[in-house]
């Protein structure tokens, strides 16, 4: 996969009549190792006591307020309708 990713970025660079470290800089960081990071350490916050907790509270607190008991009927489908005696 690695080599793919070289021999498409070498097309790239020619396409483009730009070569990395000649005519632009090398980038800072390894970007898939560092969203592979990014990821574990969000994933492991998360996984916390207190940001559980938190995260509770703000959901009671800015959650839905709409009562279930005032639902509304779903409108009858035009197969439910049955004629139960004739009109004249």
């Amino acid at each position: 996969m690695a080599v793919q990713a070289v021999a498409h970025a070498k097309k790239l660079q020619q396409k483009c009549g730009v070569r990395v470290s000649v005519d632009i800089a090398e980038p800072l960081v390894d970007l898939e190792s560092a969203t592979r990071q990014a990821k574990a350490r969000v994933y492991e916050v998360r996984g916390r006591d207190e940001v559980k907790a938190a995260k509770a509270a703000i959901v009671k607190k800015h959650g839905s307020r709409k009562l279930t008991t005032r639902r509304r009927k779903p409108k009858a489908v035009l197969g439910d309708w049955k004629q139960t005696q004739l009109e004249m």
